[in-house]
């Protein structure tokens, strides 16, 4: 799993997060910005498959500029077909933009070619980027036959690192270009308030010759001729209003229109050869074979959907939902890059899911939207991934998890021979159990620091040494914020949540450490789950286990850590660098064999 499960592991999830990742259509614009920042929180998984793959210098493989083909050139060939009256089929995918925008060019197309039938297909899905694309691109793009594809995922896909993203688009591009009828495609770059890379983009439209349409530049010349403020045209940071997706239509139009002129101009006129294709830019192979399906039917699980009133019901086609504590199956799937997307919903609950019976990954599902859980960098050959849902226990419930959809990529290549297998099978995952540690087991100190927020990235108080971490003296004071002296405290409050913002009263910035011990009466392994609120660090016995230096899903993310527990007393330091005005965190051990104890604070001397 891609994951950081070791000691002196660092959390390396690209910031993707599921951050602020826009999403959502209808007319009501405060619904919209709710949902939009729920996808912020659902997103944790896809971004960091790809970008686990090292992708290497972007411009290794790049076609010399005059082996390129012109730009937009494969729009005139596509156009000369529907001036001779030849259908036009048109595709949009992208994020909550796209699902939004109607199609934009979709009317000016059909006035173009009167006598041609110009049908559109709305690929939009919410929340979504060019990472997921590579796994739905079969099912909602190749299967319409599409003369025409329109992409936009510039504004979801900048969180990516730059490998990841190039790899993912070039994947998606690729892929069209090798259909048996290639498509033309026009990438459009959205607005976004903040700004974007569009670096990446960019390339991989130079790249291939394509039409790249930059509509974050077209809004700030508009607005800066015009002088209206952004909201005339941008709902919040990148949600055109009525007015933005006309604009956004009118733009579009425009930058056709030469390619429109050309083909009318050639209508009846042999087409131009379509250009080979130049070697690709990625220096790793390419996910040409992404593909997403529904699960079989398991024992312990039923055929349940979402919610017929929800905005993505539709695009579940064959959910399936568990039906108790101890579900659990196994699929064998063949790939390089394997994956789950689930539906989030009110009530759900948690799964364990793991492949290859590697270490798993303790998922909640509870929510408003979906989320996505996988494995990248896999060898080429047969695994098994497995679902299990865990018994009742501490910091979990049982409450039904909906899977939507079973990602797949790297066939092509994979063997049939079956990968070595751990001890994490799906009847060992269903007998796992979590008991919390409880507020009023820590002891904790703080805050330190915070002359500034931290709302997208830890500040410099991540990585400041505020005490003598990762030994812990509880009777040393430390100079705190402003100068005051902190002492170590026992927690206040009760239940699982250790909440420093309602200890302190600080929600977005600084630092606060907690400080607990377990004494077992056995060496052994035991996983910890925990959730942190923003960005931090865990040490166990002095040793560093994980730091979360960037976006990681969201303060509700479970992670999993496998935590190596001596005889006796063994001692945990949690660090919390509160990013996402919250500023808690929770935190529960698997429950281990034999004897173990909860130290309650202050703790007697060793």
């Amino acid at each position: 799993m891609y994951q950081a499960n070791r000691s002196e592991a660092r959390a390396t999830r690209v910031p993707y997060g599921l951050s602020s990742l826009p999403s959502v259509r209808g007319p009501n614009e405060a619904a919209d910005m709710l949902i939009a920042r729920s996808v912020a929180v659902a997103w944790s998984w896809m971004r960091a498959l790809l970008a686990a793959a090292w992708i290497g210098s972007a411009t290794a493989a790049c076609a010399h500029a005059a082996d390129r083909p012109a730009v937009g050139q494969d729009l005139v060939g596509v156009f000369q077909r529907a001036a001779s009256g030849q259908p036009l089929v048109v595709v949009n995918i992208g994020g909550s933009i796209t699902q939004a925008g109607g199609g934009w060019a979709w009317d000016r197309l059909a006035q173009a070619f009167p006598a041609s039938a110009v049908v559109g297909y709305n690929a939009g899905l919410s929340g979504t980027g060019s990472d997921l694309a590579v796994f739905r691109l079969e099912r909602d793009v190749c299967s319409h036959q599409p003369d025409l594809v329109f992409i936009e995922f510039a504004v979801n896909d900048r969180f990516g690192g730059d490998e990841a993203v190039i790899r993912d688009l070039e994947s998606i591009v690729r892929r069209l270009k090798l259909l048996p009828r290639p498509p033309a495609i026009v990438l459009l770059q959205s607005a976004f308030q903040g700004g974007i890379a569009l670096h990446r983009h960019e390339a991989v439209a130079r790249h291939y010759g394509l039409l790249a349409i930059d509509l974050h530049d077209a809004v700030a010349r508009e607005l800066a001729v015009t002088g209206a403020p952004w909201s005339n045209l941008i709902a919040d940071d990148t949600h055109p209003t009525t007015g933005g997706h006309q604009f956004y239509a009118q733009v579009i139009a425009e930058r056709l229109a030469p390619f429109i002129e050309q083909a009318t101009a050639r209508a009846g006129s042999p087409l131009a050869p379509e250009p080979p294709l130049p070697g690709p830019l990625s220096a790793q192979p390419l996910l040409l074979d992404g593909q997403l399906a529904t699960f079989p039917l398991q024992p312990g699980w039923i055929r349940r959907g979402v919610a017929s009133d929800r905005w993505d019901a539709e695009w579940y086609q064959a959910a399936i939902s568990s039906t108790g504590p101890g579900s659990a199956f196994t699929i064998p799937v063949r790939g390089t890059a394997i994956g789950i997307f689930y539906a989030q919903q009110p009530g759900s609950g948690p799964m364990l899911v793991s492949i290859d019976g590697g270490q798993p990954q303790l998922v909640d599902t509870e929510g408003t939207i979906f989320g996505q859980v996988g494995f990248g960098e896999l060898a080429a050959g047969t695994h098994l991934l497995s679902v299990a849902i865990p018994p009742t226990s501490g910091g979990t419930t049982s409450a039904p998890v909906t899977l939507g959809y079973l990602l797949s990529a790297g066939e092509t290549g994979a063997s049939t021979a079956l990968v070595a297998q751990g001890p994490y099978t799906p009847a060992a995952m269903a007998r796992l159990r979590f008991d919390p540690l409880p507020a009023e087991r820590w002891m904790v100190i703080g805050p330190f620091g915070g002359e500034q927020p931290t709302p997208q990235a830890p500040t410099a108080d991540l990585a400041t040494v505020f005490l003598s971490e990762p030994e812990v003296d509880l009777a040393v004071s430390h100079p705190g914020r402003d100068g005051r002296a902190q002492a170590w405290r026992p927690a206040t409050g009760t239940g699982r949540v250790v909440d420093f913002a309602a200890m302190s009263g600080i929600d977005d910035r600084g630092v606060h450490y907690a400080y607990a011990e377990v004494e077992v009466d056995q060496a052994q392994r035991l996983l910890a789950a925990w959730t942190l609120d923003y960005f931090g660090t865990l040490w166990v016995n002095g040793a560093r286990i994980v730091t979360y230096d960037c976006i990681h899903g969201g303060p509700g993310t479970l992670h999993l850590h496998a935590l190596e527990f001596q005889p006796g007393v063994n001692r945990i330091l949690v660090k919390l660098h509160s990013g996402s005005r919250g500023n808690n965190f929770t935190f529960a051990l698997e429950r281990p064999a034999g004897r173990v104890e909860i130290r309650a604070p202050p703790f007697a001397p060793r």
